[in-house]
């Protein structure tokens, strides 16, 4: 799980998170708590894992925005998003009765 921002503004570049680990797992979850607005605003698109145009190589992606459950998403899970190379640039959200 990398926390995608930080409380105090720190965001970080989703691609280049996946550069550098992605070879490691099959998929990396972004807690985008803090955030989640970065696909809206072109400033910010090179930090969103949901923008990120996927290769074979690499890893799926998984999203979720559960501020309260943050640490403990996979027990108590709102809500997720998963992208992956053959989603085709469709994201599937996925939501839970937690």
């Amino acid at each position: 799980m990398i926390q995608l921002g930080t409380y105090d503004g720190t965001i970080y570049n989703a691609r280049q998170v996946v550069d550098k680990i992605g070879h490691l797992c099959d998929y990396i979850l972004f807690d985008s708590a803090w955030v989640g607005y970065e696909q809206f605003i072109p400033m910010m698109a090179d930090c969103s894992p949901l923008l990120l145009d996927l290769n074979e190589n690499d890893p799926g992606i998984l999203v979720t925005q559960s501020v309260h459950n943050n640490r403990l998403v996979f027990l108590r899970l709102h809500k997720f998003i998963k992208k992956t190379a053959t989603s085709k640039g469709n994201s599937v959200m996925y939501r839970t009765n937690a």
